[in-house]
């Protein structure tokens, strides 16, 4: 009906077309990031952690820089003034810092909690005992302050819901609240996953806007240069627009907002539309060229089977991504195929009546199809053809370097490559890596085998003794243990003096000290020991590394323990290296299940309905292979794999398989119409070449910009090796396959004869 009624239909398309986008500019970014930040093992472990603590709270972490040191009349009252500023606000629970935290003093036969720095006491005698209290103190050092004596940390508790929803209180209006101090010479810094979620849905916006002008240049010059006709213009920007539309509609619907794996998935389903169009494009004027009556009917009729095909066989690809163990690429994979079949929708269905109103199929043939000489590549395509053997066994060769690559993958997976560079959360978590030691917590569970067991004080001492040997060594930035608040509470009741930091050697003392944590709870008890005394948890802090060398120093620490513990105690770190070891293994699961479920389905798919495993073989094997290659080349190249590479895998795998499906069931036709197979191959390498590089090259111009544009440098990878990926498959489909029919129908001819 949308090519018999094309003018009716196309009314109303551009009318549905024009109410659909009116919801355009309500689109937003999701601010959620706990999907992103689960890929790094370290870090999540660490939130997690802090997550079980706070419950259902949300915490931000501000460093505070001063000028000339943090221990001075002017520092201490501007992080007093900062803490007061920031506390007034109705979605903070609670703040810590300095100057809002307290610490225990003995006050007679008993022990009273008191500020711990005051503005009423702002002496440089009061000011020196407090610096060597922070710096002495392992609860403090590197946790409320720097070790550098110049920076301090305020920690708010905020209310979840409103933290979320960041109404009254983000990133511009912390700045904004604190430019009095930055004015003076005081350097902030900001950390907390709203914060960073705002952030990142500003930098996707401003990516976006930068990378659709480029993208729309890049495009409208190859498709000038394809066709350089204003009416084919005209229909490929409308059936755009209506795309479009459709895709505002569902994207409203979606209450979360744009994530950033749909920020990826947008050029894949730009260019997948393009590729569509002008493959129909193409075959409407190879219709025209042979004076059909109706062209646009014969070319519709002609593309309608292989572009149903190539539509199946890239929703296969998104498909196979289900298989990941990575929730947001389950996600990504179900999306992608949604939008697949929502454009195949658009393309076929009403777009196909602007197609009859506004194009006119171009029977003129070209001036190198006059003097029957054919461009330079599909003259390359014929003449692999002919050499295929020696070709494709320098090919195999060439490809077992790459394939080596599979075997010593370096997945390290890193937070801070989902942050912008220019960002102000990732400038924070490399400052708070370089001045603080890390944000890494491992945790080390010591089981005494029963109750109470850590009141033992032979197991404190043992346990106060390997504390201080681990925070001897030079990767371990600071150690937290149940026996150092024991020794908070001795130091408190011997009035401060020198060494009266450690164990009380009063069993009396002892016993009563860890009664009193247990009535007071205190915040560090429920992170450093369970309810019933029987199991404690030695934190580790480090700074961020590599996950192979960081996975060594824990089972060194492990090994320590060990050692250095009674006997009867059992040490696991099972906490701390399962998460890592799981998600690199996660890495490397989701890509070979994506990639082969991809295979298998694209092989069913073809085998099927082309009535020919051998096609079907020639066509995965060869597209699987070189997109394995180029992933694996990643390896020599030093690049690390993360998950965005379980993503790219079996995306890439699904749509570069395209043009080899366009030019296999165009030489398939031909068969059928008993054209030699010699002759086939030419003349489906003359058809189909030129829409096949057109739409590489906008797939690997898409790729290139979205590298040169996107501020994220895990996505920036993600292009480079997706571009990779687009022309190894654009070489395959244009060279190499055609060489395999060659080779295959030339042994059915001669088993034949």
């Amino acid at each position: 009906p949308f090519v018999r009624f094309p003018k009716y239909f196309g009314i109303l398309l551009a009318l549905f077309s024009l109410w659909a986008l009116k919801d355009l500019p309500n689109l937003s970014f999701s601010r959620n990031l706990e999907s992103l930040l689960s890929v790094d093992a370290h870090q999540y472990q660490s939130y997690e952690k802090l997550k079980g603590l706070l419950d259902d709270q949300e915490v931000w972490v501000l460093t505070m820089e001063t000028p000339d040191g943090l221990f001075t009349p002017q520092g201490i009252t501007a992080l007093h003034e900062v803490s007061e500023r920031l506390a007034s606000h109705e979605e903070v629970i609670d703040i810590k810092s300095l100057t809002h935290s307290v610490r225990p003093i003995r006050q007679g036969f008993s022990l009273e909690m008191v500020p711990m720095a005051s503005i009423d006491q702002l002496e440089p005698k009061a000011l020196q005992a407090l610096k060597t209290y922070a710096l002495s103190n392992p609860l403090m050092r590197q946790v409320m302050v720097s070790k550098n004596g110049k920076d301090a940390l305020i920690t708010l508790t905020l209310d979840h819901r409103k933290a979320r929803k960041g109404a009254s209180l983000d990133l511009r209006k912390l700045q904004q609240e604190l430019a009095p101090w930055t004015a003076q010479g005081f350097v902030f810094r900001y950390l907390g996953l709203a914060l960073a979620a705002e952030e990142m849905k500003r930098s996707l916006a401003r990516d976006l806007r930068i990378m659709l002008p480029i993208l729309s240049f890049w495009i409208l010059g190859l498709l000038i240069w394809f066709k350089p006709n204003l009416r084919f213009l005209i229909y490929l920007c409308l059936q755009t627009l209506f795309t479009t539309s459709l895709g505002v509609l569902w994207f409203g619907q979606q209450e979360a907002g744009l994530s950033v794996e749909t920020f990826l998935l947008l050029p894949i389903w730009a260019v997948i539309q393009w590729m569509a169009l002008l493959h129909i494009v193409a075959a409407c004027d190879e219709a025209g060229k042979e004076g059909a009556p109706h062209p646009i009917a014969l070319g519709i009729q002609r593309i309608f089977v292989p572009s149903m095909l190539v539509c199946l066989t890239t929703m296969a690809g998104f498909l196979s991504l289900r298989s990941s163990d990575l929730r947001w690429v389950q996600e990504a994979g179900s999306m992608g195929c949604i939008g697949v079949w929502m454009i195949y929708l658009a393309t076929f269905g009403p777009g196909l009546a602007w197609l009859s109103i506004l194009y006119t199929p171009d029977s003129r043939q070209s001036p190198a199809e006059q003097c029957k000489a054919l461009p330079l590549i599909p003259r390359l395509s014929l003449y692999l053809g002919i050499e295929r053997r020696r070709i494709l066994l320098a090919l195999g060769f060439g490809s077992l370097i790459g394939l080596t690559g599979l075997g010593h993958w370096v997945i390290d997976i890193d937070i801070k490559a989902f942050l912008a560079r220019h960002m102000e959360t990732r400038k924070a978590l490399e400052y708070f890596d370089s001045v603080y030691g890390g944000a890494n917590l491992a945790q080390l569970t010591i089981d005494t085998g029963s109750a109470g067991g850590i009141q033992d004080r032979v197991f404190l001492e043992r346990l106060w003794e390997l504390t201080a040997t681990i925070n001897q060594h030079s990767e371990v930035t600071a150690a937290y243990s149940y026996p150092q608040i024991i020794a908070i509470m001795n130091e408190a009741w011997e009035g401060s003096e020198k060494g009266s930091l450690k164990l009380p050697e009063s069993d009396f003392l002892l016993a009563s000290f860890s009664s009193l944590l247990n009535a007071k709870g205190f915040p560090f008890m429920e992170a450093l020991k369970d309810p019933e005394a029987r199991e404690t948890y030695l934190l580790i802090r480090t700074a961020d590394q590599p996950t192979k060398d960081y996975v060594a120093l824990i089972e060194q620490m492990k090994d320590l323990a060990h050692s250095s513990l009674p006997n009867h105690c059992l040490i696991s770190a099972e906490d701390a290296l399962d998460s890592i070891k799981m998600a690199d293994a996660r890495i490397s699961r989701s890509i070979y299940d994506s990639m082969i479920g991809c295979a298998f389905m694209l092989f069913f798919l073809l085998a099927t309905l082309w009535r020919s495993p051998w096609l079907a073989g020639t066509v995965v094997v060869t597209n699987g292979l070189f997109i394995l290659v180029v992933i694996g080349s990643s390896t020599w190249l030093g690049i690390p794999i993360n998950s965005l590479s379980c993503f790219l895998g079996a995306v890439a795998f699904g749509i570069a398989i395209d043009d080899g499906i366009h030019l296999t069931g165009y030489f398939r036709q031909l068969l059928k119409e008993q054209v030699p197979s010699q002759t086939a191959i030419k003349k489906a390498v003359q058809a189909k070449w030129r829409p096949m590089l057109f739409t590489s090259l906008l797939l690997a111009g898409t790729f290139l910009s979205t590298a040169l544009i996107a501020s994220i440098p895990v996505v920036q990878l993600f292009a480079w090796l997706g571009m990779a990926c687009f022309l190894a498959g654009l070489a395959v489909n244009l060279w190499i396959v055609p060489a395999l029919l060659s080779e295959w129908w030339g042994r059915q001819k001669k088993e034949s004869t």
